[in-house]
């Protein structure tokens, strides 16, 4: 959907890491199709062309954004809560993550929020990510890989409970003879379509596919996706 073919595997190495985003990059102006809100302009997000903002936070200077919001909540009767964070990523930034195809992809890709909000691009730096940045990326690689294959499992049962709408895609082996098709390629006609299951049968495959990804894969596997502090996860990241 977003370009799965250039999805690498679970990473086994920094080194790895390092060549996917690159690949990935450079890859994103050629791709239209991927568009995706996490790796989008926020200009275009936002519609700052359409619409006139009273205040556009930025995170380097997100305690302005906290006072201004929390300043007009509180104006009608309610309190805007305490911010946390959440979501980190294992990955540490270094400016030499990118090579020279990826950089200028991400100048191209980001010049909309560029003209926007005034924002300088990051300057090119040449070579690879310095040794602290491997040595902290390799101690993190067994969280990055439990994070990669948790959200795979989400991905499957996404897969498992989105109706078939499209035309099927099989490909018909090529005969002898192109006059003539085979039993089998016309009973799978490319523009047959699934019909959609009953109510009943959903929700049983949804029960089916939860009890699968929350409690028996995460035994096979050794890790539990809704513990907040699951077995597979690394001492390593407790003492950074």
């Amino acid at each position: 959907m977003f370009g799965e073919d250039l999805f690498p595997p679970p990473p086994s190495s920094a080194k790895e890491i390092v060549a996917s985003f690159r690949r990935f990059v450079a890859a994103l102006p050629d791709q239209p199709e991927w568009s995706d809100s996490h790796w989008s302009a926020q200009a275009d997000l936002l519609g700052v062309t359409d619409i006139t903002y009273s205040h556009i936070g930025r995170v380097e200077a997100i305690d302005r954004t906290v006072a201004e919001v929390g300043e007009y909540v509180g104006e009608r009767g309610s309190r805007l809560p305490e911010l946390e964070a959440e979501n980190r990523s294992f990955l540490p930034y270094s400016p030499a993550l990118f090579d020279r195809a990826a950089y200028e992809a991400y100048r191209g890709w980001t010049e909309p929020d560029s003209k926007a909000f005034g924002y300088e691009p990051l300057a090119y730096v040449e070579g690879e990510p310095d040794d602290r940045w491997h040595a902290t990326v390799e101690a993190n690689i067994p969280a990055i890989r439990m994070v990669v294959e948790q959200n795979q499992r989400f991905l499957d049962l996404w897969h498992l409970l989105t109706p078939v709408t499209e035309p099927s895609r099989r490909v018909v082996r090529a005969q002898s003879s192109p006059h003539v098709l085979p039993a089998r390629a016309r009973v799978a006609s490319p523009f047959r379509r699934r019909q959609p299951a009953s109510i009943t049968a959903r929700l049983v495959v949804a029960a089916i596919a939860l009890v699968t990804v929350f409690v028996l894969l995460p035994e096979v596997l050794g890790d539990r996706p809704h513990d907040p502090r699951p077995s597979g996860w690394p001492a390593a990241i407790e003492n950074q």
